[in-house]
């Protein structure tokens, strides 16, 4: 039985579409990149590295129709090491333990490298001289010693506003003012005062609202 999982090898690495999901094309897995020139994921990658370096010969109990997937790819190796030359890997592209050293070490290399230029960048960085850091240091220290960050607290206070004799007076006399307007227009609209001039009717209720505020203040005194 052929095995159902899609091959990635006709992909050349520089024309795989990076959105697309990358699928093992042995076992179907999430893949980690090309390695021996196929689509794989780690575990396929070191297994047919393995097999390739031993020279392992592999036999399949159910005449080669095994179906690899990612739960029963060690079931069967036999099937797994010819489902890994069918999607195009290569023992070619396995580099012998000299190569992977000497790659290791220049890897290595490289990151020494950059560590010391970075080293050298941070030397050349323009710093602040024994005088300067005092004089900071100073300002900071007076900075603290005098900055009283308790305003900050009680910026948005404001005192409860304490109802005095004036105050008392003040809404009393505020309540007269709309009692006195409600009064006017019901006057107004009474029957058989329709005649009174609205001056006049405005004149003797604000001489009543007067004589009202004055008693009151002064019965305070």
């Amino acid at each position: 039985m052929e095995s159902t999982v899609v091959s990635t090898s006709s992909l050349p690495p520089d024309e795989f579409d990076r959105n697309v999901p990358r699928i093992c094309g042995v076992c179907g897995d999430k893949a980690t990149g090309f390695h021996f020139n196929a689509m794989t994921c780690e575990g396929c990658k070191g297994f047919f590295r393995r097999s390739m370096k031993r020279k392992a010969s592999f036999t399949c109990p159910f005449n080669g129709s095994c179906t690899i997937t990612k739960d029963n790819r060690r079931h069967c190796q036999a099937c797994r090491l010819k489902r890994c030359v069918d999607i195009g890997m290569m023992k070619e592209f396995i580099l012998t333990d000299e190569e992977v050293q000497r790659k290791k070490d220049l890897i290595q290399r490289r990151k020494d490298e950059e560590a010391q230029r970075e080293a050298e960048r941070e030397a050349r960085r323009p710093r602040l001289t024994d005088e300067q850091s005092q004089v900071i240091a100073t300002l900071v220290e007076a900075h603290h010693k005098t900055y009283d960050d308790s305003y900050s607290d009680f910026r948005m206070f404001r005192p409860p506003v304490r109802e005095g004799p004036v105050t008392r007076s003040a809404s009393r006399a505020a309540s007269l003012h709309s009692l006195s307007d409600a009064s006017s227009d019901s006057f107004s609209h009474s029957p058989g005062k329709s005649s009174t001039p609205r001056q006049l009717r405005f004149s003797m209720m604000w001489n009543c609202y007067l004589s009202w505020l004055k008693f009151n203040v002064y019965s305070k005194l």
